[in-house]
């Protein structure tokens, strides 16, 4: 006899975390961990995230996709 899994759902959210001035551009580590960890408190977790660049590899904004599992909804 077979058993038959489900296949796990999930729905994604993707955002753009932008650099703060001054220059050179950086990222607000602090405010970024801070937003990703409200996320985390409603049950996302980061699926990928890389960063963008200017010219001469001066970051532009963190992309990032999220994701949680869809339980319950068909």
């Amino acid at each position: 006899m077979h058993t038959v899994h489900k296949m796990k759902r999930y729905e994604y959210v993707t955002f753009s975390f932008p650099p703060q001035p001054p220059f050179p551009i950086v990222i607000n580590h602090t405010e970024l961990q801070q937003v990703l960890c409200e996320w985390g408190e409603q049950g996302w977790e980061v699926a990928s995230a890389t960063t963008t660049s200017h010219r001469w590899g001066k970051t532009r904004e963190v992309l990032v996709v999220i994701k949680r599992e869809l339980v319950g909804r068909e």
